[in-house]
């Protein structure tokens, strides 16, 4: 056991030990910087990144063989306890049923991590592992009902296949409280407060300055497109500042939020000069611009930031309010809806249990979403997924 956890730790270092490296290899790639800059800039960079992105992935590879043994403890668990309910509903449920689920639980898992090795951006991930994770709370108690409305013989198999979704999220909750638990005990300072964002900025920058030699591919033009639609939602995350001041000033979260729409919206407008590219220039010219908001954001000079961010930004701010909101109108319907729905009505605890389950659900969507916690348990499970 030593040994397995001298390995973890190992293969941890060795994985924020990359990071920092790239890190400084996307600050060597950076245009027009004379020495005495680039030597300053890469001194901000190794502080920041080793501080905050390094050490978390540090962290998180250290916590994997503790990850994956509680998700088995869970899923054999949540098995067990599903196999007694049905077998207290009816005699003739068959275990195997719910086993040949796990099964394709495990099996949904690894064409997921296949897929997400094939999305081109961050947010495209995210939104699928919300998807599958977020699903299993639905299907797990619909399948219960299913069962014990009518018997269905399909039950136990989609049960047993929403356990590991579900095993896989209590645990990724699990590990993150404690991990920032851990954070809490060791606070690290750093010298800025958009660490993500500078850490995005200069990925982004690096990518589009390295790929203007490919300025007329259309896969470099996608690739480079893409990294920056992942910064404007990481700026517009970011840049909100929500962990500065929490929930109970509503006036602050109005502001910050609109200046982190402006970012991103000013971050989108680069897409267009990259899409309609007419020579590598232009892949420079953004390279630079996104140069000079790095050097802002690691100087916390908001101001800067804003000085050239459009301020018609009101459609998109109620789009993404909406998108926040949808979830958790849905789970609280369902959790209206089904309970009175007359074969579920009729069975009190089933009727109880279907409604706290929703009510969870739609307290995760509000909650989860945009905040830190939910960035870390979809890194804690992106780490999970089986890679190359």
């Amino acid at each position: 056991m030593a040994n397995r956890w001298s390995g973890s730790r190992l293969r941890a270092i060795e994985r924020s030990r990359i990071i920092v490296e790239d890190a400084l290899d996307d600050v060597a790639d950076l245009p027009d910087m004379d020495p005495a800059q680039r030597q300053f800039l890469r001194t901000q960079v190794l502080r920041t990144v080793s501080r905050t992105r390094a050490a978390r992935i540090y962290r998180t590879t250290l916590w994997s063989p503790v990850y994956w043994t509680i998700v088995l403890a869970f899923t054999s668990g949540f098995g067990i306890a599903t196999y007694a309910w049905m077998r207290r509903e009816s005699r003739e449920v068959n275990p195997s049923g719910i086993g040949f689920g796990v099964a394709l639980g495990f099996l949904s898992l690894f064409l997921m991590s296949v897929r997400l090795r094939r999305l081109e951006t961050r947010y495209q991930s995210a939104f699928l592992q919300k998807a599958y994770y977020y699903s299993s709370y639905m299907i797990y108690p619909l399948s219960g009902i299913s069962y014990s409305a009518t018997k269905a013989s399909w039950a136990p198999y989609v049960a047993g296949a929403a356990v590991v979704p579900m095993s896989m999220f209590a645990t990724g909750l699990l590990v993150v409280v404690q991990i920032g638990i851990s954070v809490r005990r060791r606070a690290v300072r750093t010298d800025t407060i958009y660490a993500a964002a500078s850490y995005a900025m200069l990925q982004s920058a690096a990518l589009a300055y390295r790929s203007r030699g490919g300025w007329y591919l259309g896969a470099v033009s996608r690739r480079v497109t893409a990294s920056l639609e992942d910064l404007a939602r990481i700026c517009q995350d970011n840049l909100t500042l929500r962990k500065r001041f929490g929930v109970a000033h509503p006036e602050v979260f109005s502001q910050t939020a609109l200046e982190a729409l402006r970012v991103a919206h000013l971050v989108r407008q680069h897409k267009i000069i990259i899409v309609c590219a007419s020579g590598p220039g232009d892949f420079e010219r953004v390279a630079v611009s996104l140069r000079d908001g790095l050097q802002a954001l690691l100087a916390n000079d908001r101001s800067k930031l804003l000085e050239n961010a459009p301020d018609a930004v009101r459609k998109e701010r109620v789009k993404v309010i909406m998108r926040h909101f949808l979830p958790v109108l849905l789970f609280i319907a369902a959790a209206i809806i089904l309970p009175i729905v007359p074969p579920v009505s009729d069975q009190g605890k089933i009727a109880d249990s279907i409604r706290i389950t929703f009510i969870v659900a739609a307290v995760l969507a509000l909650v989860a979403p945009n905040s830190d916690s939910s960035s870390r348990i979809l890194e804690v499970l992106g780490k999970a997924m089986p890679s190359k």
